[in-house]
């Protein structure tokens, strides 16, 4: 559901960004959205907490909640690359 809905959002803003001729409009979003991707991943992953507060999540959790979050934060990660790639090109196309 999650991914469709990605699909459809980006099939959007492409279609506005052709109809206008506007490429800096797919280089903004594309941006945002890489940036948030990698966000959210840093927020599953435990990255922006203390080490008292990682540590109390780590003895709290089980295995499969960790193993579960684990997998969060890489598709995170990973959904936020091709957002970031398209980003530099079209920065280094238009420069």
């Amino acid at each position: 559901m999650f991914i469709k809905g990605l699909a459809v959002g980006i099939g959007v803003v492409l279609f506005i960004a052709i109809a206008t001729r506007d490429i800096t409009l797919i280089n903004r979003y594309a941006t945002y959205f890489g940036l948030g991707c990698w966000l959210l991943s840093g927020v599953f992953s435990g990255a922006f907490v203390s080490g008292h507060q990682n540590r109390a999540n780590f003895s709290t959790e089980t295995k499969e909640d960790r193993k579960e979050r684990q997998s969060l934060t890489l598709a995170c990660f990973y959904a936020g690359i091709p957002g970031i790639l398209v980003a530099v090109a079209i920065y280094l196309i238009t420069k």
